[in-house]
């Protein structure tokens, strides 16, 4: 009997699985092809970034008289950088509002796509009105203006090594 004949239908049977010589990209193989670059110059790249950026953030709470390694603990490198601003530490919790927002479709198992767009959509923007805030916060404790501000929210990876190595003081 032939797969064709059967009744039943196997999902399985559309998607790369075992029985295909198709395989499926990851997202960030698929970046690499759209932008015609090597997989693993890719990774390489990243990795170079995440790193700059721990050495940065280190440096930056070792300038908030905090221990240098509390920027490398994911979670509690947020926590941190919020009390660095002068909030309080529960408006940390603030931030998880708009994650909840953002996956409430999923956990209202909906897939109407415009309930799915506005969830995210709003999230979105709530994170980012919480972010200006906290981000504003910190570059006044660094004795920084407005407009510094707005570059670290633009180009974070410019100005926070600006910040980070330069001669700002934290008050």
């Amino acid at each position: 009997m032939d797969a064709l004949s059967t009744t039943s239908f196997d999902p399985s049977l559309l998607s790369a699985g075992a029985n295909s010589s198709v395989t499926p990209f990851t997202m960030l193989q698929f970046v690499s092809a759209m932008l015609g670059i090597n997989f693993r110059l890719l990774m390489i790249v990243l990795l170079g970034i995440t790193v700059f950026f721990c050495i940065v953030f280190w440096k930056l709470f070792v300038k908030a008289n905090y221990k240098g390694y509390e920027a490398l603990i994911s979670g509690h490198n947020g926590y941190s950088l919020i009390v660095m601003s002068g909030k309080q530490g529960r408006y940390f919790f603030l931030f998880l509002i708009p994650i909840i927002i953002m996956n409430a479709p999923v956990f209202l198992g909906t897939i109407n796509t415009t309930v799915i767009s506005t969830c995210s959509a709003i999230g979105m923007l709530l994170f980012l009105i919480l972010y200006i805030d906290v981000t504003v916060s910190l570059m006044k404790r660094f004795e920084k203006g407005i407009g510094f501000a707005i570059g670290v929210i633009l180009l974070p990876i410019v100005f926070y090594p600006i910040l980070a190595f330069g001669k700002a003081k934290y008050k």
